[in-house]
């Protein structure tokens, strides 16, 4: 394993048990292709993240995947302190980068939270998926 990754679902009310990690290893698996970890873009861990949001079951939550914003947040809040202005104004938006260098190591990602902002329409459907997962 190259990273591993701490994530959340932005959403009205951000739950610390909504939280999860996304693994990015030497090798990804990205639709049919095999991805390098030194080959990976914002778009692929955007694809990486949506695997992981609908648990590998591809009859789960429909995301496109172009439509999703990732943001990156240093962890120097409290959880509860989390808002869609504060994400905006103190965060990060992770767009398009030519390689895929955000964090320079894993202490630095440690650092982080990902926001993961999800089209409107789908962002409720994600919570009601990885409930009934947990039952």
């Amino acid at each position: 394993m190259e990273m591993i990754l701490n994530c959340t679902l932005l959403g009205n009310e951000m739950i610390i048990s909504d939280s999860f990690i996304v693994n990015l290893n030497k090798s990804n698996n990205i639709g049919d292709s095999e991805v390098l970890f030194s080959s990976l873009r914002i778009e692929n861990l955007k694809h990486i993240i949506y695997d992981e949001v609908r648990g590998g079951d591809v009859k789960e939550v429909k995301i496109n995947c172009k439509k999703v914003t990732l943001w990156k947040v240093e962890v120097d809040v409290t959880f509860e302190d989390f808002t869609e202005e504060l994400i905006k104004n103190k965060g990060q938006e992770l767009i398009y980068q030519p390689s895929f260098e955000i964090f320079k190591n894993q202490d630095e990602a440690n650092k982080s939270l990902i926001i993961v902002e999800l089209p409107t329409i789908e962002v409720s459907q994600c919570f009601a998926s990885r409930t009934r997962n947990l039952q």
